[in-house]
């Protein structure tokens, strides 16, 4: 296969994923909407990280995982019911794309830690292009978990699972967001591992999109993960 040819073949499928089409019945994650700025690459990464977050959001293994976890900081509910919450609803999200930057004390322009954000309870999770090659899908399947935290609603607060600040701090690692999307990250680490490509789901574009969409390297992703 030529070159040309087969960038022509990626941006034509590129731009049939971005076309919302209808999601599966099962599905608990749709997305209505992607960023045209977002890579070829990238949306592909994003599409399989949901196929995947919809996975172990199904899966007995997620539950029974939660349902040993006794307690959180920052929330007053017990795994069992983080759970309940988590999964009791369906989310229909956006995807936007932002080259984020910072700079420090010293004026140094740098790339921002910053991997993804949620606008809470606005269906919209913003993630950071300019990191988008440093993780694997399952990671991002965790990074999405992560996010849906902050968009539920936890029962014995009435608001969003949340955490202090941004920093991986010993509390914060401890709070429903990250330890609920370090495990996801794992479970949806091992499917990807051991899923072959020619068996990965293809949920569509409102469910994560149709076409096959091949898993990119697998793995458990880093931790502490930066969100």
């Amino acid at each position: 296969m030529t070159r040309p040819f087969a960038t022509a073949l990626l941006m034509s499928v590129a731009l049939s994923l971005a076309t919302p089409s209808a999601a599966r019945a099962e599905d608990i994650v749709t997305v209505t909407a992607m960023d045209e700025a977002f890579s070829p690459e990238q949306r592909a990464k994003l599409l399989e990280a949901v196929a995947l977050a919809n996975r172990v959001l199904a899966s007995p293994e997620l539950r029974a995982r939660l349902g040993a976890i006794r307690q959180f900081t920052y929330s007053r509910s017990d795994g069992a019911q983080v759970h309940r919450d988590l999964t009791g609803r369906t989310y229909a999200l956006r995807f936007e794309a932002v080259a984020q930057y910072a700079v420090n004390f010293f004026g140094i322009k740098r790339v921002s830690k910053m991997v993804a954000s949620s606008g809470h309870g606005s269906g919209q999770i913003t993630f950071n292009t300019l990191r988008m090659h440093e993780f694997p899908a399952s990671y991002y399947a965790g990074t999405i978990v992560h996010e849906l935290c902050h968009i539920c609603t936890d029962s014995s607060s009435g608001t969003g699972y949340s955490h202090r600040g941004n920093h991986p701090t010993k509390n914060n690692l401890r709070s429903v967001p990250y330890r609920v999307g370090e495990l996801a990250a794992e479970l949806a680490g091992s499917l990807s591992a051991a899923t072959p490509p020619s068996a990965a789901p293809t949920p569509g574009l409102s469910g994560a999109l149709g076409g096959g969409v091949a898993p990119s390297a697998g793995g458990v992703a880093p931790a502490p993960p930066p969100w």
